[in-house]
């Protein structure tokens, strides 16, 4: 059968689509239940991160109170307390590597590899709260023989302020944030122990699925090495009301800072594509993503 270039998905449109579900179950956003919303000082250009700056750029940035979790139940007095620990003048280097496959019925499936790196450098402190830049370099995708630099993104950075607890304080509106943000996590309040999960419950928008209400479980599953450093691993599921979404991932935190230094996010799901003659079209979805990041903590700017 021959195939149409709807069919085909033009690589980097169909890439974006299963981006964006990835995103969606990994960054730790859901909107969950909020108190009231606090203004802080009027935003640089740097705040922007998907496109130029607009009128609305002038106004106050909005300060999120932080989510609101389902703790563990008790605290463990010889357990683990889970903490950003951060100096301004650090930064880091992840790297995001991995493979998306969509498969619409009647075609050859669409596989693409993909990589891109996020620098976060620490720019403040203010108490327990961190000011932090995260510069992306522009996606690379790779299909077939091909190589390309996606113009899905940019490099613009993205400013976010996230405390000690590793909860976002910014709303990541921006596709380019999501990306940045992987592996940012809520930490729990109370110590913890192998085998302790908590949770959040909220909505958050998923590309063409609207409003969808997820529930984000991460369970603490110990202490290992990671190249030489050592590191707290912790498993997060997300279930959705989206029937046949699945996602699960594994990241690892250095013990001494809490920063992300790996990890590996693993998604699939049906999703509903429109055809060019208005037609909806059922597509498999999957992705992979390795994350890897400098060995040995942070460097002074």
């Amino acid at each position: 059968m021959k195939r149409s270039n709807y069919q085909v998905s033009r690589g980097i449109a169909g890439f974006a689509v299963g981006l964006g579900l990835l995103l969606s179950a990994t960054t730790g956003g859901c909107r969950g239940d909020k108190g009231p919303q606090h203004t802080g000082a009027p935003p640089d250009q740097d705040r922007s991160t998907l496109q130029a700056p607009t009128p609305e750029d002038s106004e106050p940035i909005v300060r999120l109170d932080p989510p609101t979790l389902e703790e563990p139940k008790v605290d463990a007095p010889k357990g683990v307390l889970l903490r950003l620990n951060l100096k301004p003048g650090q930064s880091f280097v992840r790297v995001f590597r991995g493979e998306s496959r969509i498969s619409l019925e009647g075609a050859e499936p669409v596989v693409q590899k993909f990589s891109m790196s996020v620098t976060s450098s620490v720019e403040s402190q203010d108490g327990d709260i961190y000011t932090l830049k995260l510069v992306a370099t522009p996606l690379t995708v790779e299909k077939g023989e091909a190589t390309e630099r996606s113009g899905f993104f940019t490099e613009k950075p993205t400013v976010v302020d996230v405390d000690s607890r590793g909860r976002l304080l910014t709303p990541p509106e921006a596709v380019v944030a999501a990306v940045q943000l992987i592996g940012f996590i809520p930490f729990p309040e109370k110590r913890i122990v192998p085998g302790t999960s908590w949770s959040m419950t909220g909505e958050r928008e998923w590309p063409l699925l609207g409003k969808v209400k997820a529930t984000e479980t991460w369970t603490f599953l110990g202490e290992e090495t990671v190249r030489g450093v050592r590191a707290y691993k912790v498993e997060q599921t997300t279930k959705s009301d989206v029937k046949g979404l699945k996602a699960r991932a594994v990241f690892y935190f250095e013990a001494t800072t809490g920063r992300l230094i790996g990890g590996n996010v693993r998604q699939e799901g049906t999703v509903s594509l429109p055809a060019p003659n208005g037609e909806a079209r059922q597509a498999e979805v999957s992705l992979v993503v390795e994350i890897t990041s400098d060995p040995g903590g942070g460097k002074s700017q």
